[in-house]
């Protein structure tokens, strides 16, 4: 990827045209954008977009040529609402018909300690490395992981990566290269929803104090819950 690689390979180049910094309101955060039967489908995290409903109509906005780009869709849910999930149906090809591969016909193989890696706009930063921009969208930064494990929760089974994520990448798409019938394989393990915090306490002269940081345990909602809205999208 522009004279970069990752870990042994390098991923291609679509999957950086994908990730697009988006904003609703006041908050900023990331999403990657996919095609499904001619229209472009934007997805990202559900807490960016706080109270928002099944078949919602919204605004959002998209960071292009250094402005915001003002988008409209329709909002696609799980029926599970704890998953921080939101897919957006455009209705239409935001890239014009440009083809993609479609990284959902292709199912991950994820083992403990395998490698990740996750894009997004972290404290609204981007790439500046030629080049910057694809068609006038800012390209993301991009940081690695390792797969730690999963938990069920909520009814929901929930991975979790050990690495340290940023305010900004919540709704980035997340990477894992698995084997599959002879073949290595990029695939979409899911979105960045988020970090654990962790409370740690200390004594002072005025008594005990508590502050909050980063756990570096990432939470992650998984791709087979965004399939199945995606499945449901007609």
């Amino acid at each position: 990827m522009f004279g970069q690689n990752v870990s042994e390979n390098t991923l291609p180049d679509f999957v950086f045209e994908r990730v697009l910094y988006i904003k609703n309101n006041q908050s900023t955060g990331s999403s990657f954008a996919i095609e499904k039967d001619g229209r472009t489908l934007i997805l990202t995290a559900k807490h960016l977009f706080p109270n928002v409903r099944e078949n919602d109509s919204i605004n959002f906005e998209v960071m292009q040529n250094k402005s915001w780009r003002i988008i409209k869709g329709i909002a696609r849910l799980h029926s599970n609402a704890n998953l921080d999930a939101l897919v957006i149906d455009l209705g239409y090809s935001f890239f014009n018909n440009k083809r993609y591969d479609d990284f959902l016909n292709v199912d991950g193989n994820i083992v403990f300690g395998d490698n990740c890696f996750f894009f997004g706009y972290p404290l609204s930063l981007h790439t500046m490395m030629s080049p910057i921009e694809i068609d006038g969208y800012p390209l993301p930064l991009i940081k690695k992981a390792i797969f730690s494990g999963q938990m069920e929760s909520n009814g929901l089974l929930s991975p979790f990566l050990d690495g340290n994520n940023t305010p900004g990448f919540s709704g980035g798409p997340i990477f894992i290269k698995s084997y599959e019938k002879g073949n290595w394989n990029w695939s979409l393990m899911g979105l960045i929803s988020g970090y654990y915090i962790q409370t740690n306490t200390i004594s002072t002269a005025q008594g005990l104090w508590s502050y909050n940081e980063n756990s570096g345990i990432i939470s992650v909602s998984d791709i087979i819950y965004i399939k199945q809205i995606i499945n449901n999208i007609k």
